[in-house]
């Protein structure tokens, strides 16, 4: 703006003009206002361009941000999905290991059934033969008390007749 006013000076200078102050002031006036109107268009230029970088490196960050969140949930969606297939497997694992557990513990107990049912049965079989042999041992006891107790009749009425005969 100085090396313009000095240049227009100069100018009026040669042409043999005398600039007055008034009109070196509307001089001075134009200039500053064309530099003023450069000056915003510049500015005016320069926030378009940076507000232009501004929205270029947030969409830049923000497309950066949704990929790392979209690897992350992709991450995170696999990791959860070998999990419940670990899960899946050891829970697959429990369950036939229980099912040989309880079929083994079944097998335990139809055995310990069948040895308590056996011994049973020998024991039914037992008191069988012993009811038997108590009834048989009954008879013949009371074979021999009937015996014995006409014996001793037997033996009174001798007796008796015995003392009688001694009277």
């Amino acid at each position: 703006a100085i090396f313009e006013a000095c240049v227009v000076q100069e100018q009026s200078h040669h042409e043999g003009k005398r600039m007055t102050t008034a009109e070196k002031n509307e001089e001075a006036r134009i200039r500053k206002t064309k530099y003023e109107n450069t000056l915003d268009v510049a500015m005016n230029r320069y926030k378009g361009t940076f507000s232009n970088a501004v929205m270029a490196a947030q969409k830049e960050i923000q497309a950066s941000i949704e990929r790392n969140l979209e690897e992350h949930r992709h991450h995170f969606s696999r990791q959860l999905a070998d999990m419940e297939r670990s899960y899946a497997n050891r829970i697959s694992e429990r369950e036939s290991y229980f099912a040989r557990q309880l079929d083994t513990k079944a097998a335990d107990c139809d055995r310990e059934v069948r040895r308590m049912q056996n011994e049973c049965d020998q024991s039914d079989s037992a008191f069988q033969k012993l009811q038997n042999d108590m009834s048989i041992q009954k008879q013949t006891l009371t074979q021999s008390l009937h015996a014995a107790e006409e014996g001793r009749e037997a033996a009174v009425t001798e007796l008796a007749a015995t003392l009688e005969t001694l009277k």
